[in-house]
């Protein structure tokens, strides 16, 4: 998923590139306005805001699974959501669910949840067990 969100900003970056450097060109302007204020202005974007929110929270979790296969001995996953008032009815579903490591199951177990209705503010996270961890 985090490529998908890679490739959408980067379409949306030279598209951006692009009509600003047509617009500096006919206003016979310096070619270097055209990074600064399509940067300034993809930055201050709902969108990018969004897909970083994203791709941070994807790598977290990523960073975790990776330390945790380099942890060895973990045999399963066990979702958690934070169970309060904001906790969206997908995550508290979830809460519980078990895997074992490394399974199709375990993938689907994997935050940020798609299916969250807080989207990229997906609060879940995955505990890794070990054998005889209860």
């Amino acid at each position: 998923a985090c490529p998908r969100v890679v490739t959408e900003d980067q379409s949306r970056l030279r598209s951006e590139m692009e009509r600003e450097a047509i617009d500096v060109i006919a206003r016979g302007g310096d070619a270097s306005e055209v990074v600064a204020r399509t940067v300034a202005e993809q930055l201050d974007t709902g969108a990018f805001r969004s897909d970083a929110a994203y791709v941070t929270t994807r790598a977290f979790s990523t960073g975790r699974e990776e330390a945790a296969e380099a942890m060895g001995g973990v045999e399963s996953v066990e979702r958690t959501a934070i169970l309060d008032s904001a906790t969206c009815d997908e995550c508290r579903a979830k809460d519980g669910a078990t895997a074992d490591f490394n399974s199709a199951e375990h993938d689907a177990l994997m935050t940020p949840d798609r299916d969250c209705a807080g989207g990229d503010a997906c609060r879940c996270l995955l505990i890794f067990r070990q054998g005889g961890d209860s």
